[in-house]
């Protein structure tokens, strides 16, 4: 009984190597799917959202007075930069922070939203040659 051996030694099927392959790219392609119709959905909403958001900020830039501060550096710019200081002071407190970054953090997740779903949307092509194969 000495050198018998207890199990045959099998071969896998010659194209398990490809299902495999093409099952791991099935499910790349499926996730990739996903991603592209979620993230496109969001992207849709944050640039719909960010048309109000920017006519509110641009709103806002008109009530607070920043641009007839902002205009005295063009007018009487002697009178600016004798007290430079308190003129900053008072362009910074005019500004709209509220609206800005809402405005930015709007526009930048329809950016990023876009961008991921771009990501995705490039990504489904190669699995389906490789599924296809």
């Amino acid at each position: 009984m000495g050198n018998t051996l207890l199990y045959q030694r099998s071969e896998p099927p010659k194209d398990l190597r490809e299902k495999i392959i093409s099952s791991i790219a099935l499910n790349r392609k499926k996730t990739a799917e996903k991603h592209a119709l979620a993230f496109g959905f969001f992207a849709v909403i944050f640039i719909v959202t960010s048309i109000p958001v920017s006519i509110d900020a641009a709103g806002a830039f008109m009530r607070s007075g920043f641009f007839g501060y902002l205009s005295l550096v063009f007018s009487d710019s002697s009178t600016v930069l004798s007290s430079l200081a308190d003129f900053m002071i008072v362009l910074m407190e005019s500004l709209p922070t509220t609206e800005i970054i809402s405005t930015a953090a709007i526009i930048t997740l329809a950016l990023w939203s876009a961008a991921i779903t771009v990501k995705n949307m490039s990504e489904i092509k190669p699995m389906h040659a490789i599924i296809n194969k």
